[in-house]
């Protein structure tokens, strides 16, 4: 991830950590944003960790400031992307695009000799409460 900042953004990560869980992503924001107050931005490597993070934001009163972003398409995180507020991005999957994908490998397994193929699957960026909202119905329909 440094990588790909620094190559995309032109910015080398001020502070990192790791942070996998909400209990972690809280604990190491916290930290973050103690050690660099004027801090604008947390990216983390999944949705938990992000929400965690998010939970330190708001309690330092900064929700309006920053922008908090994961990867994983969590509900929790998409609910968390529609109400507004500091989680602004999730990288996420198309349920139906998932579905049918876990559906039709094992039916070409099933059919066919051989492994099955690759099913490749491209992550979408949820980015404004419109599109968290239109996610989730995914979910709710399924």
């Amino acid at each position: 991830m440094k990588r790909i900042l620094k190559k995309e953004l032109g910015v080398d990560p001020a502070v990192t950590g790791e942070a996998v869980t909400s209990d972690a992503g809280l604990t190491k924001a916290e930290n973050m944003l103690q050690a660099r107050p004027k801090l604008a931005m947390i990216i983390s490597i999944n949705d938990a960790g992000a929400l965690g993070a998010v939970k330190a934001v708001e309690e330092a009163g900064r929700a309006n400031d920053m922008f908090v972003g994961g990867m994983d398409g969590d509900p929790e995180a998409l609910q968390a992307i529609a109400k507004g507020g500091a989680f602004k991005a999730t990288a996420a999957f198309r349920l139906g695009d998932l579905a049918n994908a876990v559906i039709n490998v094992p039916a070409d397994i099933l059919q066919k000799d051989g492994p099955p193929k690759i099913v490749p699957q491209k992550p979408v960026l949820v980015a404004s409460p419109s599109a968290a909202k239109e996610l989730l119905a995914q979910y709710k329909g399924a």
